[in-house]
């Protein structure tokens, strides 16, 4: 009998055992810790090869009349331009402008009662328009792909921005 109870209290005494246990909910948070002393500062890292200087131009051309052929409403000229490669139609920044009245208008113009569109090909571009405008002047501008300012990449620019960045008048 006194096996029997030694017994029993050794199997009451492990299942205690087992059933106690270290883990128990995460409490509150407690107060932020003081503020440690800053670290030593690291040593600056190498500076970087510098670029290559580029080549890039911007071709502004003269404001120039063409001479349009046609009737009605379908009229057409171009611009020879060896300079419109495929590398600069594929990459660079192609703006035409006309002066119509003495204000300049950046092409594709659309009015009520007129228009004036362009097409730029390999080599050339080429200008449309419902009326006659070969009493009107044209002017172009190429910006190859890295000569518009970092700042400016991701922005339209407009003709009095050239004119800023490249110091030209009208």
């Amino acid at each position: 009998m006194k096996t029997r109870l030694f017994l029993t209290l050794i199997i009451a005494w492990c299942i205690g055992l087992s059933a106690c246990t270290k883990e128990s909910p995460d409490g509150p948070q407690g107060p932020q810790g003081e503020q440690g002393d800053p670290g030593d500062k690291g040593n600056p890292g190498p500076s970087g090869d510098d670029g290559e200087q580029g080549d890039v131009e911007v071709i502004i051309s003269a404001w120039e009349k063409y001479n349009f052929t046609g009737s009605a409403r379908a009229w057409q000229s171009e611009i020879i331009e060896e300079a419109v490669t495929q590398d600069i139609l594929d990459k660079a920044d192609i703006t035409v402008y006309v002066k119509i009245d003495g204000a300049i208008y950046e092409l594709n113009y659309f009015t009520n009662t007129h228009n004036i569109s362009q097409a730029i090909v390999l080599g050339k571009i080429q200008l449309y328009s419902s009326f006659d405008v070969s009493d009107h002047e044209f002017r172009y501008i190429i910006v190859p792909a890295g000569a518009k300012p970092g700042i400016m990449k991701d922005q339209k620019l407009h003709y009095s921005d050239y004119q800023k960045l490249y110091g030209f008048s009208n």
